[in-house]
């Protein structure tokens, strides 16, 4: 269970999507204050969201964490679990694009299924190359259906807001920008 000081929201509220006005952009980011709703908008074209949202945690930790993969991958599990921080959040989307990543989650299982079973399939039959086919038809469904069914990352999350990568330029270009409201708040105005 992550440590309750490294959470966004401390008792994980999920924020209210009416409240919109806790978000801006910050260039090709999202800056989400904490306990504030993303615009019931599609966040990749801007259209109206389809139906209720999906509440998403989202997980981050400093990249250069990362660097104790070198020295051993379940060093790097261990200290990632411990300082990872978390945010809830309500990407919306509209019909099309929900369309359009259920058909690349689809899409990428059919590909790791279909993968695997040619792979057994060739290992069986002493096929090398149906085999070697199975295996790349499994690595594509899986890399595939992940990039298809990609909504928003986290770029960071400290106690005060959450930065999201993955939205589309239309949606970002609807969100007011954050270094004016920056600028108000240092100037005592927001």
């Amino acid at each position: 269970m992550p440590d309750v000081t490294n959470v966004v929201s401390p008792t994980l509220v999920r924020p209210d999507p009416a409240r919109p006005e806790g978000a801006w952009r910050d260039g090709k980011v999202v800056v989400l204050r904490a306990g504030a709703g993303l615009p019931s908008r599609c966040v990749k074209c801007n259209a109206p969201a389809d139906g209720p949202t999906k509440w998403r945690r989202l997980y981050w930790h400093h990249p250069a964490i990362y660097l104790l993969i070198l020295i051993s991958i379940l060093i790097y599990a261990i200290v990632a679990l411990i300082v990872r921080k978390q945010a809830v959040v309500n990407p919306g989307l509209c019909a099309a694009h929900k369309r359009r990543r259920l058909a690349g989650i689809l899409g990428g299982w059919a590909g790791v299924v279909l993968g695997l079973g040619l792979l057994i399939f060739g290992v069986a039959d002493d096929s090398g190359w149906t085999a070697l086919a199975g295996v790349a038809l499994f690595f594509g469904g899986l890399f595939g259906g992940m990039v298809l069914a990609y909504l928003v990352s986290p770029a960071r999350v400290d106690k005060d807001a959450v930065r999201l990568r993955g939205c589309g330029s239309a949606f970002l270009e609807s969100l007011p920008e954050f270094s004016a409201w920056a600028a108000g708040q240092r100037a005592g105005i927001g």
